[in-house]
């Protein structure tokens, strides 16, 4: 039930920030044409990223509440820092300003795949399936 949630609201976010990004970008960038239209292209990359992300940090909380640290640390840890520090490392180099906007997108997304991997790995521990 929570995922279902969860998936519910993520598509609400994503829909809500792709299709205001421009008057998102208003509220940051209004006095200056340049940084309106890079913080413009960039949302509607970034708000991709709100589609993997209630899954991850619900997920690390559940890990936090069945007493597994490690899991729950693991997906934190790898969605915040771990692959967002290895994309913005990478990618920039070979698709510049847009490699900077895809990282937290691209982090979220191989976090979630990896979160997948360890509630099916744990669910007959847990038994929450």
């Amino acid at each position: 039930m929570c995922f279902s949630f969860i998936a519910g609201i993520s598509i609400f976010v994503f829909l809500f920030s792709l299709l205001g990004g421009e008057s998102i970008a208003k509220v940051f960038a209004e006095n200056n044409r340049n940084v309106f239209e890079i913080t413009k292209n960039g949302f509607s990359i970034f708000s991709f990223s709100f589609l993997f992300s209630g899954c991850n940090i619900f997920s690390s909380a559940l890990f936090t509440a069945l007493s597994n640290g490690k899991a729950s640390a693991t997906i934190s840890f790898l969605r915040t820092f771990g692959f967002i520090t290895i994309f913005l490392l990478a990618l920039p180099k070979f698709l510049e300003v847009t490699g900077v906007w895809l990282a937290v997108p691209l982090a979220e997304l191989f976090t979630l795949m990896l979160t997948v991997y360890l509630l099916y790995r744990h669910r007959k521990q847990y038994n929450y399936f």
